[in-house]
């Protein structure tokens, strides 16, 4: 499927009511566990420090073959960048033993290679080695003395170098000899790393760097590149990788979230036809409830939120984003940047919930995200509580993070059924149903919320013609995790005007002394108590419920096409 975009300028998309089946996801298997999981999973448990944790990250990405035994994996997995590993180390070097700095700053130094090319624009300098382990592959079709696997860097790191220009980011700076350098090695444990070096001459944290990448990229993970995996792995790290170094020309202190979201983004915009990133989707797709800016594989994933961004409101939001992101975290930044387009991060987020259902199977081409065919389905919970008791969130919310429900009348069920949300109130939220109704989403709402009561409700007149609800509640603000939530319903039988659970001669007493005595009005909607199908309740419709009572008339029931 063609996913590019015009990208070289802004444009947006025209939304209109998608309509599909709401589906359940099945069981996916568990992804292998590479060396930085099983930090994390030591830190979690306490075996080792945060210190620790933090040099054995930045050592599994700079130096794997020196990692502890006890945190190799069988199967090697890479990790897509090792940039935000290292800048934590980097930052935090003060925290560290003082072997263990002493062995971050040989890290950090830049290696030794050589030969070195020099790209086309002559912005880059391609470092290599012909010989030995960390050698890059020596094919050369067009015979003139440099590899064609040096020759594609350069290519596509200019090419990455023009389109950031293009659309109108600082340039990355440089040291002393104005090119950016490039080491191709094998001894990393990702994709590629970007490491910073020496501040830069602007009045905010800016930064010069260089940049490392994998000098084969031989049993890396499949992507769909037409020209094959090594080719798709080169363009897609050139993309990232250089976003990174972009990066640093604004905020060497930013979020690691945005930069990872960004720089997996631009890989899409530059290079649409490798889908590299497509492997980290299900780290969002399959846990809707984590927060937006999560860590781990969760921050590649979370380039879908640049899409929906970029994808309504232009490609210049990105950069207005990281120039605000000069001298504030990337939520505050988003938010003054969304401010331009009077909106903000809390009046757009349940958008974006909604986008992320409308993917896969459900997917309508020309609405939501461009290539929402080709993500997965959101993971969802089937209420089997629902409609008869309430229910409890099993998986709540983080911050900026939602839920996705599904309900089902059972089958027979007749009558008028009324949905109450009621959320923790320590966080704002907001709430999105879809109605499908004979096969389609017949309405697609977003019900006021009480914010300070984080309350709302909505009823289905006629829930016998009901498919299904498809409920999102999400969390707007920010802060906090684990937003819990209930969710109750009410079904009103035909005629049951006073609630009592059955028709009977009170109700025809309720409806007399609501049109006759200012008595109160029919749960809801006044139309439950529209049995004659005027359009209005009148002395007619007390006629139809006193024939029906005592005369053997047509019971009550809904007003139909």
């Amino acid at each position: 499927m063609d996913k590019f975009r015009a990208w070289l300028g802004p444009f947006s998309l025209l939304l209109t009511i998608p309509v599909f089946f709401a589906v359940s996801l099945a069981e996916k298997p568990e992804k292998a566990l590479s060396s930085i999981s099983k930090i994390e999973q030591a830190y979690q448990v306490g075996e080792i420090s945060r210190a620790d944790r933090i040099f054995y990250n930045a050592q599994a990405i700079l130096r794997p073959e020196e990692v502890p035994a006890m945190f190799l994996t069988l199967t090697p997995v890479k990790e897509k960048s090792g940039t935000h590993y290292v800048l934590e180390a980097w930052e935090n070097i003060a925290l560290l033993t003082s072997p263990q700095q002493t062995l971050l700053l040989q890290y950090l130094a830049r290696p030794t290679l050589d030969t070195t090319y020099i790209s086309p624009d002559s912005r880059f300098a391609i470092h290599y080695d012909t010989e030995g382990v960390t050698a890059v592959p020596l094919e050369d079709s067009d015979l003139d003395g440099i590899p064609d696997y040096v020759e594609r860097v350069a290519g596509y790191a200019d090419s990455s170098r023009r389109a950031y220009f293009n659309l109108g980011y600082l340039p990355v700076p440089r040291d002393a000899d104005t090119l950016y350098d490039i080491f191709l090695v094998n001894n990393i444990g990702a994709y590629g790393v970007t490491i910073p070096e020496n501040p830069a001459d602007s009045s905010w944290d800016d930064y010069s760097s260089y940049m490392k990448m994998h000098s084969t990229f031989l049993n890396f993970p499949p992507n769909d590149d037409p020209e094959g995996d090594v080719v798709g792995a080169q363009k897609v790290t050139s993309a990232h990788e250089y976003f990174h170094a972009t990066q640093l020309a604004y905020n060497v202190y930013q979020d690691r979230w945005w930069m990872e979201c960004t720089a997996v983004f631009f890989e899409e915009i530059l290079f649409p036809e490798v889908n590299d990133n497509y492997q980290y989707l299900d780290e969002f797709y399959d846990f809707p409830e984590t927060r937006l800016d999560g860590d781990s594989w969760h921050m590649y994933s979370s380039f879908i939120w640049a899409d929906f961004l970029t994808s309504i409101y232009g490609m210049d939001l990105i950069r207005d984003i990281f120039e605000y992101g000069l001298y504030f975290d990337a939520l505050a930044s988003t938010d003054s940047a969304l401010a331009q387009h009077g909106k903000n991060i809390a009046s757009i987020f349940s958008d974006f919930t909604l986008w992320n259902f409308y993917t896969d199977q459900r997917a309508i081409p020309g609405q939501y995200f461009m290539a929402a065919a080709d993500y997965p389905l959101i993971r969802d919970t089937i209420l089997e509580e629902l409609p008869y008791s309430v229910y409890t969130a099993t998986a709540p919310p983080d911050g900026l993070a939602a839920n996705y429900l599904i309900s089902y009348p059972r089958p027979g069920d007749d009558g008028y059924v009324r949905f109450f949300f009621v959320g923790t109130p320590s966080v704002k939220w907001d709430f999105t149903y879809i109605a499908y109704k004979a096969g389609e989403a017949a309405q697609i709402v977003q019900p006021q919320m009480g914010y300070q009561s984080a309350r709302t409700e909505f009823g289905w007149y006629d829930i016998a013609l009901l498919d299904s609800i498809v409920m999102i509640p999400c969390v707007v603000s920010r802060w906090m995790d684990n937003n819990t939530y209930t969710i109750s319903t009410d079904l009103v039988i035909w005629g049951d005007l006073d609630r009592s659970g059955s028709v009977n001669i009170l109700d025809i007493v309720f409806l007399i002394d609501y049109k006759f005595k200012n008595g109160p009005p029919p749960p809801y909607e006044e139309n439950l108590a529209d049995f004659t199908c005027g359009q209005s309740v009148n002395i007619l419709d007390i006629i139809y419920l006193i024939n029906y009572k005592f005369k053997g008339g047509l019971p009550p029931g809904p007003c139909r096409p």
